[in-house]
């Protein structure tokens, strides 16, 4: 019942040299035989020439995406025992709830990430495409090193961009590269992003240190490609905002509403891109370089907003995409945060109710709902059990995250095979939102390593109970949430490692009492307590 990355033991009797063919698959068609159409060129199956009599055998040699085998050749039913296989990673993240809906959410995350580890990051374990897309990556990120404990993992992953990185400073879409991918936004980025969430998550400035030079090499090969400081040129395949609304086959729903143009895909994440840079140079002591970075930011930011923006902060070709990235990458002024929100909620609305976003803007959208103060909007969306959401798929009996969203659909069947994985991490990123505003754990960037943390869990009345648990490089923090969803009463308890430092913000009403430990203080509003050592 399980999507996973392995193989299979067969224990069967047969006669020798009776042929027996084990094939893989995903998906069953709707009349119960093997879904194979969207492996492409994979064979995922094998034939033996049974040896004779009651044997138990596997190959070991190679590894299949799947979820349900069928074998053909034999007389009687054999044993059949599924081994996953992928990189050894410790689990540092466990998370319970309430909400059954979230909790097979978060073990479909947790299971797609293992479906997508070996040695390289590749995007989907069925098709013949195990690749390395260093987008996906990028994106999944935060959510993996909540799950599992990724610092060798990615400092690979990070080297090996290094290493196919180009003398003209271009970056590979994915790694092992070929030469015929390099240089898409918000791919190539991924050389200047994940060294730093490795640093900002486990304190290390190792790769950080080696990875720099390269970041400058990138950005070096990106300005020269934006004139103007709109990045126009030299963008490989340009993806841009990937797997949007506009790509779903869904009756109804608003066409040409979802897709980010391109120019202005690239040029957000040029200024991400340049931020970085700027705060890896103050970490690394490169002032010079630190100021420079700083004022490309800015000027990004400003040729941006002259472009693509109308005076009040809206954007002149609305997309949710545009509105997620311009909060989640600072390239809204504080005076346009608000009316970005409220847009962003209406094109929401216009997209009946439901995210029309791709790999890159979904989980950015939850998270700058939950941080404009529209919780209760991201939670909306998180529960939904309409396509597209990530409800839906579960309600499709899914186990892993599937690439699309409506990679099926009741009525209409599977969408075009040529591109339908059903375990692949993109959209699994949400993961991050679930950690940062259920649980309530936020690292702190300014205290890399999680010296210091910020627990600011965000009741809601779906999900009543919330703990998770993560073991940090500090040791383990632990938050539990209880909400009496009649009562009102909210009960906060926190866990933290000696040598750690924390701002718990705790929600509280006008005039309500707020218990910590044995004794009673009123306050008014939101209150922030600091946690000592």
């Amino acid at each position: 019942g399980q999507n996973m990355p392995g193989l299979c033991e067969i224990t069967a009797t047969a006669p020798r040299g009776a042929a027996v063919r084990v094939a893989f698959g995903e998906m069953l068609n709707e009349d119960g035989t093997l879904y194979r159409r969207n492996l492409r060129g994979a064979a995922q199956l094998y034939d033996v020439v049974w040896p004779g009599g009651r044997r138990t055998l596997r190959p070991d040699h190679t590894y299949f995406g799947f979820r349900y085998v069928e074998v053909t050749g034999l007389a009687e039913a054999p044993s059949v025992t599924a081994l996953p296989a992928f990189t050894a990673a410790r689990k540092v993240g466990s998370f319970t709830s309430s909400n059954p809906l979230l909790n097979r959410l978060m073990a479909n995350i947790a299971w797609t990430q293992r479906g997508n580890m070996h040695s390289i990051g590749t995007d989907c374990p069925q098709r013949n495409e195990r690749l390395g897309w260093a987008a996906d990556l990028q994106i999944f990120a935060p959510t993996a090193i909540f799950n599992m404990d990724m610092a060798a993992f990615y400092s690979k992953f990070v080297q090996d961009m290094m290493d196919d990185q180009r003398d003209d400073g271009a970056y590979p879409e994915f790694t092992p590269a070929s030469k015929k991918f390099y240089a898409s936004p918000g791919w190539g980025d991924a050389g200047v992003i994940m060294p730093w969430v490795v640093y900002t998550r486990y304190g290390d400035k190792r790769l950080l240190a080696r990875a720099y030079p390269a970041a400058k090499r990138w950005l070096g090969y990106v300005r020269a490609n934006a004139p103007g400081l709109i990045w126009t040129n030299g963008r490989g395949h340009n993806f841009g905002e990937w797997l949007n609304g506009d790509t779903q086959k869904l009756e109804g729903y608003p066409r040409g509403v979802s897709a980010m143009p391109k120019d202005e895909f690239a040029t957000i994440y040029f200024a991400r891109s340049a931020d970085i840079a700027a705060r890896s140079a103050r970490v690394l002591g490169f002032t010079d370089d630190a100021e420079a970075y700083e004022r490309l930011f800015a000027d990004i930011c400003a040729a941006f907003r002259a472009k693509y923006l109308n005076a009040d902060g809206t954007f002149k070709h609305e997309t949710q995409a545009s509105y997620a990235l311009a909060l989640a990458f600072g390239i809204a002024t504080e005076d346009m945060r608000p009316k970005m929100v409220e847009r962003l909620r209406a094109c929401i609305a216009a997209y009946g109710g439901h995210l029309s976003t791709g790999i890159h803007a979904s989980h950015r959208a939850m998270l700058a709902l939950s941080e404009a103060g529209f919780h209760e909007e991201a939670n909306r969306l998180l529960n939904l059990r309409t396509v597209p959401s990530w409800g839906y798929m579960i309600d499709q009996g899914a186990t892993t995250i599937w690439e699309r969203w409506d990679g099926y659909v009741q009525g209409r069947g599977f969408q075009n095979p040529g591109m339908n994985s059903f375990n692949h991490w993109a959209i699994g990123a949400v993961g991050e939102w679930v950690w940062r505003t259920l649980v309530g754990i936020n690292p702190d960037e300014s205290a890399p390593g999680f010296r210091h943390v910020t627990i600011r869990p965000i009741p809601d009345t779906r999900t009543a109970h919330v703990d998770g648990t993560y073991e940090s490089v500090r040791g383990r923090i632990r938050v539990r949430s209880d909400l009496d969803v009649k009562t009102g009463r909210y009960a906060l308890d926190v866990e933290l490692p000696p040598g750690m430092t924390a701002t718990v913000v705790l929600p509280t009403v006008d005039g309500k009492t707020l218990m910590v430990g044995s004794g009673a203080h009123h306050f008014t509003g939101q209150v922030e307590t600091q946690i000592g050592k």
